[in-house]
Parts: structure tokens; C-alpha cells; sequence
């Protein structure tokens, strides 16, 4: 009897524990169906409140710029390369090589040698392990915001859609900066096991270091792609010293330690690859929520400037409609009858411009086309800049040579040149008719009148000579340059005898605008 009360109590403890284990396994499968719930129902509050950023982001003004973590800015608009980002500033941004390819954060420096490079390699601080296998160097690993390698399929990517030129900074620890740059850059496939296709010729102060690897395949310590054959040393044994058993038992002891190394670093190279996938696949998804991201500003941004330029036009449409009546008021065909600031309209052909015309000099009624007085503006300037004109009405000024063909062509004036020296000595020089060329006719100086004043005829020298400037040479002076060498623009013939837009200085210099005058002025007027 005792018996069976014993195997009862064993039947019962069994029974037991298997509804135990029959609860604990419901139990289990319970957590994880309420882990999944609430798992679903934190994505959807996360997308929801995400959802809202979004939209309150794209709300703002500044829709090209947006944080996306704490320490991460992150450009809305992705470029092709770091030269066509178009603010030059150095920074990370997302570079797309084409519309099909995902975009990657880059880091894009703009100070060095005219800027627009793409950093692909950053070490400063040995805080990042360099020594690594094949997958990293093709991955790319590191950050962006310390030191880091870009990835070799990037570089491939990245160097095979157009060309690229090579520039290599180096600076040692006392801070003495040396450089090395290349004018031609590419990387081959990973088929080609990424090797140097392509360096172009070397410039710089580092010394060319680079050229000797052109052409090699790339190599790291688990994949052997160069063409050294030292992988381990012959000894013949009747050469040797270290001959007998104690050499043999050595070199075992040595391959056994050499295998269990191995199989150490074969162990963390897997625990290793598994982080790297997770990592990876975290990696991914980050950069695809980026993307779309990206993708939506990128769409919010065109719409907002389609209806910003939209609205633009209707505005300046209205207000043009408003202030055409008013203005046609106002604009004047010269300054015959007026003073001060006004719209002129030569012709009815012609655009309106606004002008400065003088009322007190010799009766009034004079259009200033120059104007100096204290070298606030540079006259050094190249043919458009005197054709269109530069300065300010309101400051130093050239009116341009467009203006004045249409101005002097249209009906007979007279022109009158003014100038005030450093001591305050006042001279002037008056033409009885004045008349420009047109453009076809690089803006020769067609008429000049008979001559009165009290500066002398330097003018009349320059009568029938076209225009000359830095980079359109008209004069008569054979391989020279007079614009060049006299840093101005003129009617120059060999070279000239007045220079009234050259240099602004007290000075005798020949490349002065005229001797040691501190005021200019060059106005016209029409023939009374």
C-alpha cells in the first residue's frame, strides 16, 4: 500500500509539472502576443507623432533645412557632388549620383583649393580602427563627424559616373601642412577588386608617393591582392643554425599558438560580422526613412516655389500695371528741362534708365555719364561692365556705353568734362559735339567738336579710336594692351594722352586717371 501512495504522489508531481510546463508555455506565448500589440500600437503612435513633425517642419519658412537628430543636420535637397551644392559651405549633406541610386551623408569641403571636394577619407586622432577586412573597406566604416573611411564601392560609384580630380592633405604632429593632388582619379569594380584605374599627374609639396600604386588592386589582411611573393620564409636546413629536435618542437608550439589565434579571430570575426549586419540593417532603414524624407521636402520645395514665383509674377503684373501710368509721367528724353535724378528715354525705342542731370554747371540741362571723387568704385572693369554700366547715381558711377551710343545718336549734344585736383584747383575742357559708335562699331568715339576750357585738349588726341578695356583690345598700340598696362578703359590709340578711368590716386603715375585730379565729372547735353 505504501507502494502505491508513492507512485500516486509520483503520477501527481508529473501531472503537475506538466500543466506547469503547459502554463508556462501559454504564459510565454501570451507576453509575446502583448509585446507584439503594444509594439504596433508604439509604430503607430511614432508615425503618427512623426507624421506631425513632418508637417509642422514643412510649415516653416526655412524648408530647406530641418533637424533630424540632435546633433545632425541633414540638407533637404540631395546634390550630385559637392561642387554643384551651391552653398558652399563645408558640412555634411546627401550626395545622389543619380535619381536611381539611394543617397549617402557625405562630407563636403569647401574652403581647400576652390572648394567642391568630397572628403573619402578622415583621420586625425587614431580613435577609429584602420586595420580591417575587405567587407569594411567596401562598406565603408566610421562617422562622418570624427574619423572615417567612405567605402570603396562608393569611391567606385562615385568616381566611375564622371571625372574626378585627387587631392591628399597631410599635416605631422609639430603642424607643419604638406599636400599632394592629382588631376585624374578613378576606382575600379569590386569585380576589379577595386584597383587604382586611374591618377593623373602629381602637383603639391608632399612628394609623389601615390603613382608608385597606380594601377594595383586593393589589399587587406584577408584579402591578399598585391604581388609580393613574401608570404612566409624558406630556410634550406643545411643553411640553417636552428637545426634538430628543440628547433622542431619550437616551430610546432609556435603553429599551435598560430592556429588557436586563428580560430580566436575566426570566432570574433563572426560575432563581429553578426553586430555589422544588425548594425547594417538598422543602417538601411535609417537611410531609407532619410530618402523618403528627402524625397517628400524635395516635392514640398517645388511646390512651394512654383506658387512662390506663380504669386511673384501676379504681384510685379499688378504693380507694374499700377505704376506704368505714374512712371510714363516722369520719364524724360533728356536732361534739357529738369534736375536731379529722373528716367530717361532717349528714343521711344529704347528702355527708360535712370540718370543724374546737372542744372548749375554752364546753363544747365546736362546728363553726367562719369562721376568720381573718391575712388569708392573700381574703374578696372571689363568690356560688358563698361557696356552695361556700374556703380551707383546716388555715389561714383559710368553710365555705360550702351547709353550713351543711344543717347548721343539720337539727336545732336555737346559734352563737357570737369575736374578738381587735390589742392581744390578747378579746370574744365568743352566740346561743341559729342556722338559714340554702336557696339558693331565697338563704341568709337565718332564725333568730338571744336574745343574750349581751361584744361587743355587732351581729348581730341583719342577722336576715332574705339573703346578698350582689360579684355577687348581695340586700340592702336600693336601687342600691348593700353587697358592692361594703364589699369583703365578708354578710346586708347598709343596709348593716350588723358585717362580719366583709370586709377584713382595723388599721384603722377602714368596709370592715374589724369595727373593728380581728386573730382571728375563727364556730362552731355542736348545742342540748343
Amino acid at each position: 500500500m505504501d507502494f502505491e501512495i508513492k507512485e500516486d504522489r509520483r503520477t501527481t508531481d508529473r501531472k503537475l509539472s506538466q500543466l506547469g510546463n503547459v502554463m508556462g508555455n501559454n504564459f510565454a506565448t501570451l507576453q509575446n502576443q502583448l509585446n507584439n500589440i503594444l509594439n504596433e500600437q508604439t509604430a503607430k503612435a511614432n508615425q503618427e507623432r512623426m507624421r506631425k513633425e513632418i508637417q509642422t517642419l514643412v510649415s516653416k519658412k526655412d524648408v530647406a533645412r530641418f533637424l533630424i537628430s540632435s546633433a545632425l543636420y541633414v540638407r533637404t535637397i540631395s546634390f550630385p557632388s559637392c561642387k554643384e551644392e551651391p552653398s558652399e559651405l563645408s558640412g555634411k549633406y546627401l550626395i545622389q549620383l543619380a535619381e536611381n541610386e539611394e543617397p549617402f551623408l557625405g562630407y563636403c569641403e569647401q574652403t581647400a583649393f576652390g572648394g567642391g571636394w568630397l572628403v573619402v577619407q578622415h583621420r586625425y586622432d587614431g580613435s577609429v580602427d584602420f586595420y580591417r577586412n575587405w567587407t569594411e573597406y567596401r562598406n565603408g566604416f566610421g562617422s562622418v563627424d570624427g574619423e572615417f573611411w567612405l567605402g570603396l564601392e562608393k569611391l567606385h560609384q562615385i568616381t566611375s559616373a564622371r571625372k574626378h580630380e585627387l587631392l591628399v592633405e597631410l599635416k605631422d604632429f609639430e603642424g607643419n601642412y604638406k599636400y599632394a593632388r592629382y588631376d585624374e582619379f578613378e576606382i575600379g569594380s569590386e569585380a576589379e577588386l577595386y584597383s587604382l584605374k586611374k591618377l593623373g599627374s602629381y602637383t603639391g609639396t608632399a612628394g609623389d608617393s601615390l603613382t608608385y600604386h597606380k594601377g594595383m588592386k586593393f589589399t587587406t589582411k584577408d584579402r591578399d591582392n598585391d604581388e609580393s611573393r613574401m608570404r612566409g620564409v624558406e630556410q634550406n636546413g643545411t643553411n640553417s643554425s636552428l637545426t634538430g629536435y628543440g628547433y622542431e618542437l619550437l616551430t610546432a608550439k609556435l603553429e599551435y599558438i598560430q592556429y588557436k589565434l586563428m580560430e580566436m579571430d575566426f570566432t570574433m570575426k563572426e560575432d563581429r560580422e553578426t553586430i555589422e549586419q544588425k548594425l547594417s540593417e538598422q543602417k538601411t532603414l535609417s537611410e531609407g526613412l532619410l530618402w523618403a524624407i528627402n524625397q517628400l521636402s524635395q516635392t514640398i520645395g517645388h511646390n512651394l516655389t512654383a506658387l512662390q514665383t506663380q504669386s511673384n509674377t501676379v504681384l510685379s503684373r499688378q504693380t507694374a500695371c499700377a505704376n506704368h501710368e505714374l512712371m510714363r509721367k516722369h520719364i524724360q528724353i533728356s536732361c534739357k528741362d529738369v534736375t536731379g535724378k529722373h528716367l530717361i528715354q532717349p528714343t521711344a525705342n529704347d528702355e527708360p534708365f535712370l540718370a543724374l542731370c546737372e542744372e548749375t554747371s554752364f546753363g544747365g540741362g546736362w546728363l553726367v555719364f562719369q562721376y568720381r571723387f573718391n575712388g569708392s568704385v573700381d574703374f578696372y572693369r571689363n568690356g560688358e561692365a563698361y557696356q552695361n554700366g556700374f556703380g551707383s547715381v546716388d555715389g561714383e558711377f559710368w553710365l555705360g556705353l550702351e547709353h550713351l551710343h543711344q543717347i548721343t545718336s539720337a539727336r545732336k549734344h555737346e559734352l563737357l568734362v570737369e575736374l578738381k585736383d587735390f589742392n581744390g584747383n578747378y579746370v574744365y575742357a568743352r566740346y561743341s559735339e559729342f556722338e559714340i559708335g554702336s557696339e558693331e562699331e565697338k563704341y568709337e568715339l565718332k564725333k568730338l567738336g571744336s574745343y574750349t576750357g581751361t584744361a587743355g585738349d587732351s581729348l581730341t588726341y583719342h577722336k576715332g579710336m574705339k573703346f578698350t578695356t582689360k579684355d577687348r583690345d581695340n586700340d592702336q598700340s600693336g601687342s600691348t594692351n593700353c587697358a592692361v598696362n594703364y589699369e583703365g578703359a578708354w578710346w586708347y590709340k598709343e596709348c593716350h594722352h588723358v585717362n580719366l578711368n583709370g586709377l584713382y590716386k595723388n599721384t603722377e603715375d602714368a596709370k592715374a586717371m589724369l595727373e593728380q585730379f581728386i573730382q571728375m565729372e563727364f556730362a552731355m547735353k542736348e545742342d540748343r
